[in-house]
């Protein structure tokens, strides 16, 4: 939780002078993040960004911080490329569920119900969901909308700026993580 604190201050504060910019050209949509600690003395985060800064700032995240996750992609012998081909062919098979999987008492599904993919974690002992992650096709799209083994984050956040609703919430015993999109400035 605290590289997370971290983390969100430093980007905060290294593209402040950037955010002014962004701010007068807004779109009216922003990405809220919360994370509550649920331990005793646990931190509590909440983040509320236009996500037209967030926009601008994955144009400026390092390359190298990108191409640190595909090398070591790479490392196990997977490319860009190859992870384009097998989501292009993902992409066309339409709604289906593609993975399932039963364990510790939860069961994990991954599936595309139209546009979007869904991934899902439930507690099989009381059927209440511990993971939802609803992603649109569209934004997975943008992303590998790079070239060769280059990914497109902007293109990615760009596309996010269309969406409304949560997009990913986690509850279990640890924790509780939402992120959603919305048009209100801070997030309830």
């Amino acid at each position: 939780m605290k590289k997370l604190i971290v983390a969100t201050g430093l980007f905060v504060v290294l593209l402040g002078g950037l955010g002014t910019v962004v701010l007068a050209e807004q779109s009216d949509a922003w990405i809220h993040i919360r994370v509550h600690e649920l331990d005793e003395g646990g931190k509590n985060v909440s983040l509320n960004l236009p996500l037209a800064f967030a926009e601008a700032a994955a144009g400026i995240v390092p390359e190298k911080a990108m191409a640190k996750g595909l090398r070591k992609l790479q490392a196990k012998g997977v490319s860009l490329i190859d992870i384009r081909r097998a989501w292009s062919e993902l992409r066309a098979s339409g709604d289906a569920e593609f993975v399932s999987v039963e364990e510790e008492g939860k069961r994990t599904t991954v599936a595309r119900e139209g546009r979007y993919i869904r991934v899902r974690v439930i507690d099989l002992a009381t059927d209440a969901y511990r993971v939802r992650i609803d992603l649109p096709v569209t934004v997975v799209d943008a992303l590998f909308s790079g070239e060769g083994e280059e990914i497109d984050l902007g293109a990615a956040v760009a596309q996010l700026s269309t969406e409304r609703g949560d997009i990913v919430r986690v509850d279990d015993e640890e924790k509780r993580v939402r992120i959603w999109i919305d048009e209100q400035r801070e997030g309830s």
